[in-house]
């Protein structure tokens, strides 16, 4: 009778839908930097890099690699689709520095956690300097 049971409970347990939970999921998302992506533009013409976004929880991590780009002053992802400028949707550094990498987490709360997880294409990453104060490299987000 025992035996039964398990299997049933078994059955029914593979027949229940797997539930993805945001707190212990972590999602990353990629992009390539260029100042020919910045738009407005003009960015950065020899600016390039790269961005690894990690979500998990409530934190967003960063790990921004630069060459060719004359210092960082702040970066942030923007909600935007390619080639269109769109408003910050979560600060990710905004001190100035001439190190080729940066990285660090933040924590921006759960709604634009919730809209980056639900459409990562529809955002970009961007780094500002001195000489490119509206940005001098960008790059679409991508899920890897």
């Amino acid at each position: 009778m025992k035996r039964y049971l398990t299997l049933g409970a078994l059955a029914a347990l593979a027949a229940t839908p797997a539930v993805v939970d945001a707190k212990t999921t972590t999602r990353t998302y990629t992009t390539t930097l260029t100042g020919a992506a910045e738009s407005p533009g003009p960015g950065d013409p020899n600016g390039r890099g790269s961005a690894v976004i990690k979500v998990r929880g409530a934190k967003l991590c960063y790990d921004i690699k630069l060459r060719n780009v004359a210092g960082s002053a702040a970066a942030h992802i923007h909600e935007g689709t390619k080639g269109k400028a769109g408003d910050v949707l979560i600060a990710l550094f905004g001190n100035a520095s001439n190190a080729s990498r940066r990285k660090g987490c933040v924590e921006p709360g759960a709604e634009k956690l919730r809209r980056l997880r639900a459409d990562p294409r529809g955002f970009y990453v961007n780094v500002h300097n001195a000489e490119y104060p509206n940005g001098a490299v960008r790059g679409q987000l991508k899920k890897r």
